[in-house]
């Protein structure tokens, strides 16, 4: 399927490119065919002034003006909105950064303290599973410390392990988001669309197509300047090429952008999401897939990925409240009282009491942090602003202007290549014959028709000039003209066999 869906995009990127090579060497082939019979299409000046050399010049003319504004229109529409999205994902992903890193360290700290906590609560553990008041059964004092014993228990067995294995997989998912936002970073860095690269690569559109019309405008007002012509001719046109292959390659590569981002943000880019994560071998059931499928979906899925820390929470807070009534309830006797009364030591058991009451408000605390900062009210709006704002809104509008704004100014390259000849003034002589050190027109089919023209009036003229010439002869030698006349007379009567 990606092999398939990536030629779909593929296929239109060649078809422009190919559209414009094509066109590129039907030019080349005007060229090698000459003017005789192509005349200013294979890039030689107009031989005379008229309605063809205007409407040549008023297409170059309008030609270089295009490129400028579409370059203009390229920048101010297209660069420009793009800038924007790599903004937008830039500022979204530093606060990705600064989530993950806070949830590493929350995640950290509570691996650490459940670490410390869990021989305090195995130890506690084994101490309310004995009969923790033998000496006086069936007294207030024992009814009480034996309720309160078994609550306080129920609480520390719910804590279980401290979601140590949850913890584990949070850690994995922390290293996947790491990884992403690392290879986001590296993308933004990379992909910029304002400095010095950018204005070293737009100059020229600005500049080059200035300098063509000048060229046409000396050209129509008849300014003759060989060196001028020289440097449009062998500096200015190769640049022109190398522009415009750059734009129509550039365009190419631009409508394969536009396809993808257009097929991702249809018909929603929560229905896409789910493929994409699929291509990169992530699965429903792994932690990273939910809470991206969780945030992407607006917190409306029921599978809450970050519900074992809500029940976790849960747990320290009941955990928390039997060890409170606990040492509420012994409070009011000191631990040598509570020995007499009970008949074993009770300064080991408040201590551990104590010392895991402290353990579980840090981990309480820490858990309502982590809670807090993984709300949907601080994630959701990150994904809107990345993915609907910066790839479905601004990415797509300044692809769009891109990509029409180069595929234009790759057309109007290709016309003012192919219209060349136009900034050269009327029969401007660029080359020289072999023979002789003299400029030479070159002679085009219009121009052939002019010369046989010509050459037949001469023609013409040189008849009747002999004519002329012979009736003068006739008038001063009427005897020879009369014999000349009985003979041919002669000839007539008794043809050529009677000569």
């Amino acid at each position: 399927d990606v092999r398939d869906y990536s030629l779909g995009l593929l296929f239109l990127a060649v078809f422009i490119i190919s559209f414009f090579v094509v066109w590129g060497f039907i030019l080349l082939l005007f060229k090698c065919i000459g003017p005789t019979h192509l005349g200013i299409l294979s890039g030689f000046p107009f031989q005379k002034d008229g309605c063809k050399a205007n409407l040549g010049r008023s297409t170059l003319l309008f030609s270089s003006f295009s490129i400028i504004l579409l370059a203009i229109l390229l920048v101010a529409k297209g660069l420009t909105e793009l800038q924007t999205t790599s903004d937008t994902i830039d500022m979204t992903n530093q606060d990705v950064i600064k989530i993950h890193d806070e949830f590493s360290s929350l995640a950290q700290y509570l691996k650490d303290v459940s670490r410390a906590a869990t021989p305090v609560r195995d130890e506690l553990v084994n101490i309310l599973q004995q009969d923790i008041c033998p000496l006086q059964p069936g007294s207030m004092a024992e009814a009480t410390v034996r309720s309160v014993g078994y609550e306080t228990l129920g609480g520390l067995q719910q804590l279980d392990d401290f979601i140590a294995s949850e913890l584990e997989d949070v850690q994995f998912a922390l290293d996947q988001v790491e990884n992403a936002t690392t290879q986001v970073n590296v993308a933004v860095s990379k992909v910029q669309f304002t400095g010095a690269q950018v204005t070293a690569i737009m100059f020229p559109y600005f500049v080059i197509p200035a300098f063509i019309i000048v060229g046409v405008v000396m050209a129509w007002y008849d300014i003759f300047s060989e060196g001028y012509y020289f440097f449009l001719t062998w500096i200015i046109l190769p640049v022109m090429i190398l522009m415009t292959m750059f734009a129509f390659v550039a365009s190419g590569w631009v409508v394969m952008s536009v396809e993808g981002n257009s097929d991702f943000c249809y018909p929603t880019p929560e229905y896409n999401v789910p493929k994409i994560m699929e291509q990169y071998g992530l699965q429903p059931g792994q932690l990273y897939y939910d809470v991206v499928m969780f945030y992407a979906q607006q917190c409306l899925d029921n599978n809450n990925p970050w519900a074992f820390l809500e029940e976790y929470h849960g747990q320290l807070t009941n955990a928390k409240s039997n060890i409170d009534v606990f040492l509420k309830l012994v409070a009011g006797q000191t631990p040598e009282q509570l020995s007499q009364e009970c008949g074993i030591e009770f300064s080991p058991v408040l201590e551990l009491l104590n010392s895991l009451l402290v353990q579980t408000t840090i981990l309480l605390n820490t858990s309502t942090r982590a809670m807090h900062l993984m709300t949907c009210s601080n994630i959701v709006p990150l994904y809107t602003n990345a993915v609907y704002e910066g790839m479905c809104q601004n990415n797509l509008v300044g692809a769009h202007w891109c990509f029409a704004c180069l595929l234009l100014m790759s057309f109007f390259g290709m016309l003012c290549i192919m219209f060349r000849g136009a900034y050269y003034p009327i029969d401007y002589f660029y080359f020289t014959d072999e023979d002789d050190d003299e400029k030479s027109l070159y002679s085009t089919s219009e121009s052939d028709e002019v010369e046989d023209e010509e050459g037949e009036e001469i023609e013409n003229e040189e008849e009747v000039g002999e004519d002329l010439r012979f009736e003068e002869v006739s008038a001063d030698y009427p005897l020879q003209d009369s014999m000349v006349t009985s003979s041919m007379g002669n000839a007539d009567r008794y043809g050529a066999e009677g000569l």
